[in-house]
């Protein structure tokens, strides 16, 4: 290093020292000196100061003409200070080269390296110094070395955590029947009492006659008040065979209320029901539910402003019916649609899946599925897209198969047959998952029948409140992300957080210092005399979860 380099960033100290001894006469004379922008205060032979003013406590980091030192001050006396340098270099870590700065026989000595220089220099004292008092500048003869000086100070470190999508702190704001879109069919809304399905076919039959054009609807659910701009989103899909049902029943509800008090904006939606008694009507039926399905996410996505939904996060959760329609959305493509949804005598083509409802064209991404006692009609979709799923199904239901087989097992077989094609419920869903190593976790319910969240009252069970928990468990896991820090490629010196969607962050390092810190970037330079070499970062995800993350750092001496 150049020695004359050095002496520029240690006649700041001095000067420090000379500040503060001033400011300690004159409170002792009761004169006030004031140093003002432009003062020019020279240091020679002829002064002297008492050293024991200068600043024990701080890190300073100073640069000299592109040159980088952290400076530390260990003792100060009357006549003598102590401490230790760092000379910054492009390394990620430096060894501390112990400094003595004295006053001895009128004359001011630097002993550092072995090497002993006498001063005789000026500096230049401004206002604004990061301690609030002044800014100081290096001068010597007659040229000027600009010298930057700042107290390293460590940034504060605050452990972040957050309870979001973990706990009830929200109260709900609700818009109901909020129209999505339009559509013909024969009705989207049914609500109705506990009663065998095939009564209900019985009791109905009258009603599916004759298609009309029907008002698509859904009902929003938001965290009141909550200042995250952007929240995670579920679509709840209720049940009923795809004859019955509405968007209000109580268990779709309360799992609407729930879920949007932990902070996630919940829809529940309305779509087309109804069919005469074919396997041709039934399957129609269930194709014109994903397409409705498919256009309130449009319509959802479309509108995340003013909804505040995160269109990165979105989720699916549907019992029965809804839960086939949520998972056939995730699976079924215009290439493997129903070909009964084609044209057909006396039927017309129900078009694609995403050009039904509405004509908005936004796309989405299903992030994970709550599948409760649901089936699909092909198995081998499931690897086309790797969504995590999790799966609740009584090991007794009748009406949607727990591993595979004909739906509705409660008709004889041979009407089965002629009404339904063979389905793969969640026992066998739950295998193929495992088969491909997509995450997935799946709950036998033993015992229980279909539909076990509500009992023949119409009353939420413990079922009901079972289930709740382990999706709120689920879908977090896939909303919390683990971050890694990682060190920088070009850079020795830089560690950093690959995330863009990091809203805080604060590093926290033993065993050197944080220089500066830039977005999710930061600089740091290691003591290689320390014991202990370590980096922490902590902070919150835009969507609110918070993490931490530490990374042990190994010092390799050459």
């Amino acid at each position: 290093m150049k020695i004359k380099y050095f002496l520029f960033l240690f006649s700041i100290l001095i000067a420090f020292a000379s500040c503060k001894k001033s400011t300690n006469n004159n409170a002792k004379t009761k004169e006030k000196k004031h140093y003002s922008a432009d003062t020019t205060v020279v240091v020679n032979q002829s002064d002297e100061f008492d050293f024991s003013f200068s600043d024990t406590i701080n890190y300073y980091s100073g640069t000299i003409n592109k040159q980088h030192f952290i400076i530390k001050v260990n003792h100060a006396d009357s006549n003598m200070i102590t401490g230790y340098y760092f000379p910054i270099t492009e390394s990620n870590y430096t060894n501390p080269y112990p400094f003595e700065l004295r006053y001895f026989n009128k004359n001011y000595q630097l002993v550092y390296n072995d090497n002993s220089v006498s001063l005789n220099f000026e500096v230049e004292i401004g206002e604004d110094f990061i301690s609030g008092n002044y800014y100081i500048r290096g001068i010597s003869h007659s040229k000027k070395h600009p010298i930057k000086l700042a107290i390293l100070k460590q940034p504060p470190f605050k452990l972040y955590k957050s309870n979001r999508y973990k706990s009830s702190i929200f109260t709900v704001d609700i818009q109901k029947d909020i129209t999505y879109g339009e559509a013909e069919g024969f009705w989207s809304s049914y609500p109705h009492k506990d009663e065998r399905y095939i009564t209900l076919l019985r009791n109905t039959s009258g009603k599916n006659k004759k298609e009309q054009m029907l008002d698509l609807k859904l009902d929003i659910y938001s965290p009141h008040g909550d200042s995250i701009a952007k929240h995670p989103l579920i679509v709840f899909l209720h049940g009923g065979g795809f004859y019955v049902g509405d968007k209000a029943e109580l268990p779709i509800k309360s799992w609407c209320e729930h879920f949007t008090q932990l902070g996630y904006v919940t829809a529940s939606i309305n779509y087309r029901l109804g069919f005469k008694v074919s396997k041709s009507s039934i399957q129609r039926c269930g194709y014109k539910a994903i397409q409705d399905a498919h256009a309130a996410l449009r319509f959802l996505v479309a509108n995340a402003d003013k909804y505040g939904i995160d269109t990165s996060e979105i989720f699916i959760a549907g019992t029965s019916a809804g839960s086939i329609t949520g998972m056939s959305l995730l699976f079924m493509n215009n290439n493997n649609r129903p070909k009964t949804s084609y044209k057909k005598l006396f039927a017309k083509d129900l078009g694609s899946i995403d050009a039904s409802g509405n004509k908005l064209h936004n796309s989405f991404k299903i992030k994970a599925i709550a599948n409760m006692w649901g089936a699909v009609y092909d198995l081998t979709e499931i690897k086309y897209t790797p969504t995590p799923i999790i799966s609740f199904h009584g090991t007794e239901d009748q009406l949607v198969p727990f591993d595979e087989g004909l739906p509705f097992s409660e008709i004889n077989n041979l009407a089965g047959e002629i009404l339904f094609d063979k389905m793969y419920g969640s026992a066998a869903i739950h295998r193929r998952l495992n088969e491909l190593n997509i995450r997935n976790e799946f709950y036998p319910l033993e015992g229980k029948n279909h539909g076990p969240h509500i009992d023949k009252s119409q009353h939420l069970t413990n079922d009901f409140y079972f289930i709740q928990s382990k999706i709120e468990n689920f879908f977090y896991k896939e909303l919390k992300k683990n971050v890694s820090i990682e060190e920088s490629t070009t850079d020795p010196q830089i560690y950093c957080v690959n995330d863009p969607n990091i809203s805080s962050i604060n590093w926290k390092v033993e065993g050197g210092y944080i220089l500066n810190v830039n977005g999710t970037n930061v600089r740091v330079v290691w003591n290689r005399d320390a014991k202990t070499h370590k980096i922490e970062v902590s902070g919150l995800h835009k969507n609110g979860t918070s993490f931490y993350s530490q990374k042990s750092i190994i010092i390799v001496v050459a």
